[in-house]
């Protein structure tokens, strides 16, 4: 998984989204919490091995 941390671009094993991932500690199998920065959309749980790092945000523009 990323570090350091930030915002990436995933295939969250259903389609692909911009959103931030935190390890959940001592899980197993390992597994990670995808959290979006928009607050109606809730967060949610995929095993490590769902996951596919497309790449990093480093940009953002949004109205107004």
């Amino acid at each position: 998984m990323p570090v350091p941390p930030g915002i990436f671009v995933i295939w969250d094993g259903m389609g692909l989204v911009a959103k931030r991932i935190e390890h959940v500690p001592h899980s197993e199998p390992p597994r990670v919490v995808l959290k979006s920065l928009n607050p109606e959309y809730d967060s949610y749980e995929r095993s490590v091995e769902e996951v596919r790092v497309v790449g990093r945000a480093v940009w953002v523009s949004r109205k107004l």
